[in-house]
């Protein structure tokens, strides 16, 4: 997944800037809207003067229509507090080395009940993994 690769960095800014992580955190959650698909932009409605033109969506957007997609609300207050502590890194620098560790607590939670793979048991994995040898 391509917002894992994104999330790698903030972990070795750690000790070095915290707001520096909480961007990092910020760019994996927009990654992770793109492995789902989440539409980037919408075609402009409401406004007569650009009918008809494309706009960019922000990421509090994504994560709303993120729920649309999936048919749950369930991950959107989590997806939004971890944004929100996202955009404090890109804007400030008000964030703290508690807010950080909070923060990569809950977006480990959030991965993992959006990646388990409800389908398969560990023994599968065990048994597929030893045929390797």
């Amino acid at each position: 997944m391509m917002g894992i690769a994104t999330l790698h960095p903030s972990y070795g800014l750690y000790w070095v800037d915290y707001s520096v992580c909480a961007s990092r955190l910020r760019t994996s959650l927009e990654r992770m809207m793109d492995h789902f698909s989440v539409a980037k932009t919408r075609i402009q409605k409401k406004d007569p003067s650009k009918l008809g033109k494309r706009r960019a969506l922000d990421l509090s957007a994504r994560i709303d229509m993120f729920a649309k997609k999936v048919g749950t609300t369930e991950h959107s207050e989590t997806l939004h507090a971890l944004r929100t502590i996202g955009n404090l890194g890109v804007h400030s620098s008000k964030v703290s080395q508690a807010a950080m560790l909070d923060t990569y607590q809950l977006y480990e939670r959030a991965l993992e009940d959006l990646f388990k793979d409800r389908g398969e048991s560990t023994k599968d994995i065990i048994k597929r993994l030893r045929a390797h040898r």
